[in-house]
């Protein structure tokens, strides 16, 4: 299966994963970005943040599969993460947003990139991938520094693991 899938007048699209958001995600509170990759549906998609029915942020009219929603104000409680194609399908993803993360062990504080990417992926592997949105953010410095390692990182949160499925049409 590609990314995509098939989006011809009569194939039927995969339907659309997300790979980061495993069952049970999590995200610390505050003010941040959230990146986003996913695979199926056809385009054009259409990304947004919601708690209950508040839209917190959303994109719109995008081609490819992925996104950034920048500047969201998260508070704790549940919020959802919908990604609707341009066939109308709409797949809801349920992000719990909590004050505090698991408490990192004392070695893996260290902030030198060896670290800094210790520590993302022991977050990463923190009740069953739940903490993969936060572990992605935890390596932002160093992929904006170009660091190919934690580049590589960086695809595999974004795009491998086991997938979770949730339509809400």
């Amino acid at each position: 299966m590609t990314r995509g899938g098939d989006c011809g007048p009569y194939d039927r699209p995969e339907p659309i994963r997300v790979p980061i958001l495993r069952a049970g995600a999590k995200i610390k509170a505050g003010a941040r970005d959230l990146r986003l990759a996913w695979s199926g549906g056809c385009p054009p998609f259409e990304v947004s943040v919601h708690r209950g029915e508040e839209e917190l942020g959303s994109r719109t009219g995008l081609a490819s599969r992925q996104a950034r929603l920048g500047g969201l104000k998260l508070i704790a409680g549940e919020h959802t993460v919908r990604i609707a194609d341009g066939r109308h399908h709409t797949f809801g993803f349920p992000l719990l947003v909590v004050e505090r993360g698991p408490a990192v062990p004392a070695e893996l504080r260290g902030d030198t990139r060896l670290g800094v990417m210790a520590r993302a992926l022991w977050l990463a592997d923190q009740e069953n991938g739940a903490w993969r949105v936060d572990s992605l953010e935890t390596l932002r410095p160093l992929i904006r520094d170009h660091n190919p390692l934690a580049g590589n990182l960086e695809k595999v949160l974004l795009w491998k693991g086991p997938d979770r499925i949730s339509r809400t049409e």
